[in-house]
């Protein structure tokens, strides 16, 4: 064990009282590596690429539906203390965001199996 608590294993610390030792990840404690830099790429696109999308194209999806999603959140909280507000809104967000998510995987899966 060295003087900065690293061990082959990875950092020791406390947790409730007890000692623990936390397993070293890929991207903990190493030098940055070109090698490195490929692997947290590919994390960023692997998901992206299951769904037929870009990163950026992900991105304005996933953005999409958060905000749409916190609106509607909001909603149903005003809608707890409010109950004559916001009486179908949540359920017509989740209905929209579910069409919306149906229709792009049926529109990407066709275009899959278009010819070329």
């Amino acid at each position: 064990m060295n003087v900065h608590g690293m061990g082959t294993k990875g950092k020791i610390f406390y947790l409730n009282g007890r000692v623990s030792q936390k397993e070293a990840t890929p991207f903990s404690g190493r030098p940055f590596t070109m090698e490195r830099m490929v692997k947290l790429l590919d994390y960023f696109r692997e998901h992206p690429a299951s769904v037929g999308e870009t990163y950026v194209e992900h991105f304005g999806v996933a953005m999409s539906f958060g905000f749409s999603l916190t609106k509607a959140g909001l909603a149903c909280l005003i809608h707890a203390v409010l109950p004559f507000l916001f009486t179908a809104y949540g359920r017509s967000t989740i209905a929209d965001l579910h069409r919306r998510m149906v229709i792009h995987r049926d529109r990407r899966n066709q275009d899959s199996t278009r010819p070329a």
